[in-house]
């Protein structure tokens, strides 16, 4: 990031996932600051709770950016991210993944949902 002069483009926050992600949505709407292109979600792990910070990671995104986390080995996460794409489906661009990773490490879950079984991480891009 430093190497790039991108600094300015990265937003720390010290604070909760709910709080910086609510936050993020109103500074766009305001003109403040642009909807980030990339949202890294280190969810709560708990079951409804991660499903809620997907929710709103999703609305502060902007179209054409990518949400992504890890821990789809913990079975909460992967439950909420999978029924947040099923909910999500038509706004999911189904694309990406192949374009994003060529190594067969790569599995497609479901409609615009990838998950990549080196990392456990798990990513979705807007549409």
């Amino acid at each position: 990031v430093h190497r790039s002069g991108q600094s300015a483009a990265i937003l720390p926050l010290q604070a909760t996932s709910t709080a910086a992600l609510r936050l993020l949505a109103f500074l766009a709407e305001e003109g403040v600051a642009p909807q980030p292109q990339v949202i890294y979600l280190d969810s709560a792990h708990l079951e409804g709770e991660t499903l809620l910070e997907l929710d709103l990671a999703w609305q502060a995104l902007a179209p054409g950016g990518v949400l992504f986390g890890d821990d789809w080995d913990v079975g909460a996460v992967r439950r909420d991210v999978t029924r947040f794409a099923t909910a999500r489906g038509g706004e999911l661009d189904d694309t990406i993944g192949p374009r994003a990773q060529t190594i067969r490490t790569l599995g497609r879950i479901r409609l615009g949902l990838f998950v990549s079984y080196r990392s456990f991480q798990w990513f979705v891009r807007k549409l």
